[in-house]
């Protein structure tokens, strides 16, 4: 699950590319899955959680931000109150939990 939700992120990321300026309705459809990174870090630190206990939690920490974080953008979008930090909030914790997690697997050695 976790895999299927980081592929819809990064499609997302993707589709953000689009400029504000060019065309916001675009812009907000393509980019509006990238608030399933909250969901995406939460399954991707279950599955770390016996190996690496300790990244697992705090990327559990940053999943429930994450969550916070997209529902506060999605309920104050019209108002368009702090939008911009509650949109950093919802995704860039979660890269960069993504970025160590994956950093840690890499250079962690096998125990068998």
């Amino acid at each position: 699950m976790g895999v299927v939700l980081w592929v819809l992120v990064g499609l997302a990321c993707m589709g953000s590319a689009v400029p504000l300026d060019v065309d916001l309705s675009l812009h907000t459809l393509l980019s509006l899955p990238m608030v399933l990174q909250g969901p995406a870090v939460w399954f991707t630190a279950a599955g770390l959680r016996e190996r690496m206990p300790r990244l697992a939690a705090v990327g559990r920490v940053i999943a429930v931000v994450a969550v916070v974080a997209s529902l506060t953008m999605l309920a104050v979008s019209v108002s368009g109150w702090f939008i911009g930090l509650w949109q950093r909030l919802s995704v860039w914790p979660g890269y960069l939990w993504l970025g160590a997690a994956g950093w840690a697997l890499f250079t962690v050695r096998s125990s068998t």
